[in-house]
């Protein structure tokens, strides 16, 4: 293809020529530029080389099947233990021992605390008369009795457990406590004997 240009320079020749009024006239030519464009061709191309092919991995072996573990034996069952042999029957006479003590035992009543539940107590009784030789001498003292009291409240055995440092005091504290009345211990709600210590104390007014 070509492609022609044309520059027509008369009439600007004309407008910037010499001031001189007469002009001849200027002959133009035309130059004609050709340009040629060539189509160039395509570059070879190079054939790709087809890439070989991966080889196939190789298949796992396959792992081992375990053996079966070998069933236990069984165990051997236990003997039985041979019975125990029956105990032989008592005789008539072993029978009859064993049968009395039994008898005896049901037949003798329970026995009985040898403790009373209550202490036999002194009631509201006369205190001994202090002796005139006493008086006169002024003497005093703490004379301790013991005393049996049977189950019907009165003494059975008075004794002398500790004395005043008089005999006079003493004997009148005897005589007095034989003549009193006590209240019995008592047992299961049965009145016993027992024995109570009593106190008695001689002391004269200031």
């Amino acid at each position: 293809m070509v492609v022609s240009l044309a520059a027509h320079g008369a009439a600007l020749a004309w407008m910037m020529g010499s001031s001189d009024p007469q002009v001849s006239p200027v002959s133009s030519t035309t130059r004609t530029m050709q340009v040629s464009l060539v189509e160039r061709k395509p570059a070879p191309q190079t054939e790709s080389k087809p890439e070989p092919e991966p080889e196939p991995e190789p298949e796992p072996e396959p792992e081992p099947e375990p053996e079966p573990e070998p069933e236990p034996e069984p165990e051997p069952e236990p003997e039985p233990e041979p019975e125990p042999d029956p105990d032989p029957e008592p005789s008539e006479e072993e029978a009859q021992s064993e049968q009395e003590p039994e008898s005896a035992e049901a037949g003798e009543p329970e026995p009985i605390s040898s403790e009373p539940v209550f202490e036999a107590d002194y009631l509201n009784n006369r205190p001994p008369a202090y002796p005139r030789a006493s008086l006169r001498r002024r003497e005093e003292g703490d004379v301790q009795l013991r005393v049996r009291v049977g189950p019907d409240g009165r003494p059975r055995e008075v004794e002398l457990a500790d004395s005043s440092g008089s005999t006079r005091l003493d004997r009148a504290a005897l005589k007095a406590v034989k003549r009193w009345r006590f209240e019995p211990a008592r047992r299961g709600g049965s009145a016993v004997a027992a024995w109570v210590v009593v106190p008695i104390t001689f002391k004269l007014e200031s």
